[in-house]
């Protein structure tokens, strides 16, 4: 049965891929061009939340999302999120369409580099950032800072990477100075199952249920950039609930297996030290 799963996933991730490939090489240019020659950045995002909803479709991820009402559309706000698998940028883009173009995400620097992508990145207004150059990522919070205090809303891992085993790791605190000098509220969002639909160092995506939890808003109305530190681990606090709930709410088969792996890798790493 494992073998036939298996075979299944491949023939799936295959038509993901290629999918992806020729949509992004057929309609980006397109839309990318648009953008640019008349400053409109919808068809980009049109384009994109069509090619996310096929992607997942084909790759047989199921999402499901909780506490949709604390996703405002006319308020601008910082979604910060956990961070444990390559699948999960889509799901949440796909979880966050009511804010259209008005959704903003932090991204790592070096996808500045992919074809098509990159520059679709630039049209919308995407800040990317250099977490090893502090300089640079100054620039970066200061500059979704600015968008942020505009009018829009921004995505953002303050894990800074992917966490191997799906616990949370100790977070950055560039989300929230950000937050801090826009004065913004901070939107604590989990996400459980992705880490099963495509694990750290595998290209193979398996079909799964993800779940994608909003929790409440937390105000950063007159706080300072001395009060970011308590702001995060407020944040922190809330994804954690938020994040048991979300795997409380996952088949458990799928759960269960989760779970296994995460401590089969927690094993490993701590036999390695």
């Amino acid at each position: 049965m494992r073998l036939v799963r298996t075979i299944v996933a491949a023939w799936r991730t295959l038509a993901t891929y290629a999918f992806v490939g020729l949509y992004i090489l057929l309609v980006g240019p397109a839309a990318l061009a648009v953008a640019l020659v008349f400053g409109w950045r919808r068809p980009l995002y049109a384009a994109a939340h069509v090619a996310v909803e096929v992607a997942l479709r084909l790759a047989g991820i199921r999402v499901v999302v909780e506490g949709r009402e604390h996703v405002v559309p006319q308020r601008p706000a910082l979604y910060c999120v956990n961070h444990a698998s390559n699948v999960e940028p889509p799901v949440l883009f796909a979880a966050l369409r009511s804010l259209g173009t008005r959704l903003k995400i932090v991204y790592k620097e070096e996808l500045r580099r992919l074809p098509i992508l990159g520059r679709g990145f630039e049209a919308v207004g995407f800040v990317p950032i250099n977490r090893r150059d502090r300089e640079q990522s100054t620039r970066a919070i200061e500059c979704a800072a600015a968008r942020a205090r505009a009018g829009d809303s921004f995505l953002m891992f303050p894990e800074g990477t992917r966490s191997p085993t799906g616990e949370l790791l100790p977070f950055k605190m560039g989300a929230f100075l950000l937050a801090v000098r826009a004065q913004v509220p901070v939107v604590p969002v989990a996400i459980a199952g992705a880490d099963r639909a495509m694990r750290k160092g595998s290209p193979l995506i398996w079909p799964t249920t993800v779940r994608v939890h909003f929790g409440e808003a937390v105000t950063t109305n007159g706080l300072s950039v001395d009060d970011r530190h308590a702001l995060r681990d407020v944040a922190r606090e809330r994804i954690v609930a938020l994040l048991a709930d979300a795997r409380a709410g996952l088949p458990r088969s799928l759960a269960s297996r989760a779970s296994a792996a995460q401590s089969a890798v927690a094993r490993s790493l701590g036999g390695g030290g």
